[in-house]
């Protein structure tokens, strides 16, 4: 059991046993009563429960201050690496302003490592909380349709159904896999994750809305595609390869849905920008922004689960070598015909990175260059060059439903 003994002030730090899950649902209510039976639910049913811990701030035995922390399996390439997400912090409004969620976000980082989880994604509107623990802003394309621009894309060649989340048709997962499964980097689903989601789906607090529905595009009685919509933003949208003129009409469905339910002027589409519906679309609006918050654990262990893919690459790069340097660690990185070795060594050039920057040029969100300009890699030229070949920028996303 992780715990810190009570300072001074009378609060001790701990790991969540199962009798302070109410209690945990309850704080969280205060803040955000729409995600009581949502939040309980994430606890609960959680396909990876086992890999997930929460922590608290206990005084008297009350919790006062919570945050849940999940673990999910990403694939990059050939590798996979371990991903931790933070889902939800919050204190009581009686004990705030005492540093009491630094306290337990501390703890869960402390615990992530000890876990072998490389990396923590999450998303808030408070980026100054989380920076100084050492999370980086990550910024992705954020696509936003206006909607008076839209016409209708698709021919109307698939039969459309909305099926409720629990009812969900044969194959779904398949068509995750065959399409968002063969992004440079994707979240990695097993069937008991889909079996999960279902049930967590049900619990959401959005109800009727359109996210507690799938949309379907049938060929006879094969689906071949879906999309899912919440909260004017299309959050994830697939087909199989070959029938990929079926997300037209999975997209017309959705837009249709989101317009007549939330009388949005814009639909937001959570998509990385190759994703292949995207070329279909008039007038799409791209802005940078940031939408999440990246915390690199341990830089070693990273670059040491990256292995597989960065081989796959120094194949096709000219040999090189860079020491990167960042808050939570430091190796060089040697490649050649395909080799790559990390060691200690201080010597060759050094490329120094910003919590947010080795993320960023880790998992691909942007290149050396791009992140060079924004002031968060310094190296000289040739170094960047050669990170460059080695780390490129992907496109990279992660779809949000899991709600890190």
């Amino acid at each position: 059991m992780h715990e810190i003994p009570a300072t001074s002030d009378g609060f001790s730090i701990r790991a969540l046993r199962d009798s302070d899950v109410p209690e945990a649902v309850e704080l969280m209510a205060l803040a955000w009563p729409e995600w009581r039976t949502c939040h309980e639910a994430m606890i609960r049913l959680d396909p990876w429960r086992s890999k997930q811990c929460g922590f608290g701030a206990f005084r008297g035995g009350r919790l006062t201050s919570y945050a849940l922390f999940l673990y999910r399996p990403v694939r990059v390439g050939r590798s996979q690496i371990s991903m931790g997400g933070v889902a939800g912090v919050v204190t009581h409004p009686d004990c705030r302003k005492r540093g009491l969620a630094s306290r337990v976000l501390s703890a869960g980082i402390e615990w992530m490592r000890s876990m072998g989880i490389s990396v923590s994604l999450l998303y808030t509107a408070s980026p100054l909380v989380y920076s100084g623990l050492g999370w980086g802003h990550v910024r992705e394309v954020k696509l936003s349709v206006p909607v008076s621009s839209l016409t209708r894309l698709g021919r109307g060649r698939y039969r459309i159904t909305n099926v409720r989340v629990t009812e969900p048709p044969v194959g779904l997962g398949t068509i995750y896999d065959e399409s968002c499964g063969r992004h440079p980097i994707s979240l990695i689903r097993s069937p008991a994750y889909w079996r999960v989601w279902y049930r967590w789906a049900l619990e959401n607090p959005l109800g009727d809305a359109p996210m507690s529905r799938w949309t379907v595009a049938w060929r006879e009685a094969r689906p071949v595609a879906y999309g899912i919509a919440s909260q004017s933003k299309i959050a994830e949208i697939g087909a199989f390869p070959e029938e990929e003129e079926a997300l037209l009409d999975v997209f017309d469905a959705l837009v249709a849905g989101v317009a007549r339910t939330e009388r949005s002027t814009h639909i937001g589409l959570d998509v990385p920008v190759d994703h292949p519906l995207v070329c279909h679309l008039p007038e799409v609006l791209k802005s940078p922004v940031p939408c999440g918050m990246l915390l690199v654990t341990d830089l070693r262990r990273l670059l040491a689960e990256l292995g597989p893919e960065l081989e796959t690459r120094a194949r096709g790069t000219r040999e090189g070598q860079a020491r990167l340097e960042s808050p939570v660690g430091s190796a060089r990185l040697t490649w050649e015909d395909g080799r790559v070795v990390m060691d200690d060594s201080a010597d060759g050039p050094a490329a120094r990175l910003t919590p947010g920057g080795i993320a960023s040029l880790l998992l691909g969100f942007q290149s050396a260059a791009d992140l060079c300009a924004s002031g968060e890699i310094e190296a000289d030229d040739d170094t960047l060059g050669r990170l460059s070949e080695l780390f490129p920028g992907l496109n990279s996303h992660f779809w949000e439903l899991d709600h890190f």
